[in-house]
């Protein structure tokens, strides 16, 4: 059986890993980045996929195809050093908050209410991954198909990314204020829709 999965998540929020660990661990498995929608942004209706399969000549897939939507989020505080960096002198916190607030509901749409043509979602936290990637793979091999390899590889460094330091994976799993003073905490924990992100784990820090 074939695993087939879009993928849904910010930039910086840790897509390119789990697709990277997905491909070097499932035996049969696709991963659609951009395909049937980019990955970065909020999903297609029934009506634009069709559009969007028509312009490109492909074809418009069902339910049935069991294409499954891998939803990725990062935590909200660790997430400003990411996209700052990745931004430079372009980066605006206003902007840059208000687009993750807008596409993790979008998303958390697309995984509570479904959709007219993908399968059932599934969301993955970046902290999870950097815990325990071969769990996580697992549990989504097992929710929606397919077949794991026998030797488990978890890449230490993906694309342009740095590499997975120790250092670097404290830093993601919060053993620290991530850097931020209490003033761009403050403007964070303002803009934050946080109905919204507590649905995915995260809670408001002070």
């Amino acid at each position: 059986m074939v695993l087939k999965v879009k993928q849904f998540g910010i930039q910086r929020s840790g897509t390119n890993y789990i697709r990277q660990l997905l491909l070097d661990n499932v035996q049969k498995v696709i991963v659609y980045e951009h395909q049937f929608g980019r990955k970065h942004a909020a999903p297609f209706s029934k009506k634009r996929l069709e559009e969007w399969a028509a312009k490109h000549n492909r074809p418009v897939i069902t339910k049935e195809d069991n294409v499954h939507p891998i939803i990725i989020i990062k935590n909200p505080y660790s997430w400003y050093q990411s996209i700052k960096n990745y931004k430079n002198n372009k980066f605006s916190l206003h902007d840059s908050y208000n687009k993750y607030n807008r596409l993790y509901k979008a998303y958390k749409d697309l995984y509570v209410k479904g959709h007219k043509i993908f399968g059932e979602a599934y969301i993955v936290q970046y902290e999870v991954l950097l815990v325990d990637p071969k769990t996580e793979v697992a549990k989504i091999v097992n929710k929606f198909g397919g077949k794991l390899k026998k030797t488990f590889k978890d890449p230490d460094k993906v694309i342009m990314s740095d590499k997975f330091t120790p250092a670097r994976r404290e830093f993601y799993l919060g053993a620290s204020d991530f850097g931020l003073d209490k003033e761009i905490i403050k403007m964070i924990n303002e803009i934050i829709d946080w109905d919204t992100i507590e649905f995915y784990g995260y809670k408001r820090r002070n």
